[in-house]
């Protein structure tokens, strides 16, 4: 961001709010005399949700010629992230080679 605290940045963030947490699936507990002393919030991610998201960072990518892309990374990826990064790698091979990402 210009004036920002980081010269020399230059990031684009994709995001997807339509499953995740966004849902509404969520609720609070009873503990003792407090109605809401836990709270418990559950989130949703279809494989159809991360394939749309992934196409669209991939083509903002092309579109705007982008070179480089960064996916949800871990040793051992499992639930909501393992299928975001299954479906990206999935899509990722789509834009492979030259003159792609």
């Amino acid at each position: 961001m210009p004036g920002g605290r980081y010269e020399h940045i230059d990031l684009v963030i994709i995001r997807e709010n339509t499953e995740g947490l966004y849902v509404g699936l969520d609720h609070t507990f009873k503990i003792g005399g407090d109605r809401r002393a836990m709270a418990q919030a559950m989130s949703i991610v279809t494989r159809a949700g991360s394939e749309r998201i992934a196409k669209y960072a991939f083509e903002y990518a092309k579109t705007h010629g982008r070179k480089k892309d960064d996916r949800p990374q871990g040793q051992h990826p499992e639930g909501d992230v393992g299928l975001v990064l299954e479906v990206s790698k999935r899509v990722a091979e789509q834009y492979a080679g030259p003159n792609r990402l």
